[in-house]
């Protein structure tokens, strides 16, 4: 039993460590570097997550649990409001951000890895329902118009807002290298949240306005 408490403690160090590591330095740091980094042996890491895609594979599925975790912390009786809705993209971008080095290798995988690959599709599906359920209370509240539930003005607006939430961190690492995350952040969340202002309503338009 304690082999065992030890393994998964040494699994979980390797994933959080791995994280933190290919966040500075890049993707293409091979699994030979990171033990080196680690100061641990190839065969340490290997014998957990034999590829770097097994690796990333597991860091993804940790940022998964991190990700279910973090809506535990918000009142689901709160009244929907574009600044609560502004709280939450906030949290869940500073979440992205740390595991951003998992995010940009899933989102430039292809078809042949195959277990990336279907994380991805399944990702996507799931945001796309998310994304359903986070409009009808903004609806409901008057904040936004039934317009945005049109079949094909929803697939546009969908596509917009879940592309923005999940490649904000590539542009982060291609256009904006010299800007810390800090001063990028307020531009990103703008950006996301302006998705919604096509079907703004008087109301929505005045709340919109104090927050962004």
């Amino acid at each position: 039993m304690g082999n065992y408490q030890k393994g998964v403690e040494m699994r979980q160090t390797i994933i959080r460590e791995a994280r933190k590591v290919y966040n500075s330095y890049g993707l293409n740091l091979t699994l030979n570097q990171l033990a080196a980094i680690l100061n641990l042996s190839k065969g340490r890491i290997t014998n957990y997550f034999p590829t770097k895609e097994d690796l990333f594979v597991a860091i993804s599925k940790d940022y998964d649990e991190q990700f279910a975790n973090l809506f535990l912390n918000f009142d689901e009786t709160e009244s929907p409001s574009f600044e609560r809705l502004y709280k939450i993209c906030s949290v869940v971008m500073d979440l992205q951000y740390e595991y951003r080095s998992a995010i940009i290798f899933v989102s430039t995988t292809n078809s042949g890895q195959k277990e990336i690959h279907e994380r991805v599709t399944e990702s996507y599906k799931s945001n796309f329902e998310q994304v359903r359920w986070s409009v009808l209370p903004l609806i409901d509240a008057g904040l936004i118009t039934s317009e945005i539930l049109q079949p094909e003005k929803f697939e546009v607006f969908s596509f917009q807002y879940v592309s923005l939430f999940t490649t904000w961190v590539i542009s982060l690492e291609i256009y904006h290298t010299t800007k810390p995350y800090a001063e990028m952040k307020p531009v990103y969340l703008k950006g996301i949240l302006g998705c919604f202002f096509p079907y703004l309503t008087e109301k929505g338009l005045k709340e919109f306005q104090e927050i962004a």
